[in-house]
């Protein structure tokens, strides 16, 4: 199944940020003061800037396959080339078609080839329902 849509990621350190400003929410409640009520509003103000930003900025990075291999053998590496255009920025990379293949970094602009192994053939053998 293919999607287009954006995925949130929550990492570690936006996991502590998130329990950080619900400890904050719960002691304002219960205390009252306007300088935790503050702090709270500071967390989410540099959070909703972080996430405008961060979409603004990878909007404009575009991977291009050039070039793409269209015979396999089975265990060999197939060559795919892609250019990575946009503002420099790094930029990771994952061929989602064969699981199992790992990330590759880069700097934007750039252009080169991923070199994935060939599992098998794509929907052989046939599952059985």
């Amino acid at each position: 199944m293919r999607t287009t849509g954006r995925r949130l990621d929550l990492r570690p350190a936006g996991l502590a940020l998130l329990i950080a400003a619900v400890l904050l929410h719960v002691a304002w409640r219960s205390t009252g003061l306007r300088t935790l009520a503050l702090a709270r509003l500071g967390m989410v103000a540099v959070v909703g800037v972080n996430l405008v930003w961060a979409i603004l900025v990878t909007e404009r990075v575009r991977v291009r396959v050039r070039a793409n291999t269209t015979d396999a053998v089975v265990g060999a590496p197939v060559a795919v080339q892609v250019a990575v255009e946009g503002p420099r920025q790094p930029v990771a990379l994952l061929v989602t078609s064969w699981p199992g293949q790992l990330w590759v970094a880069t700097q934007a602009p750039a252009v080169g080839e991923l070199t994935p192994r060939a599992r098998g053939r794509a929907g052989w053998p046939p599952r059985s329902t």
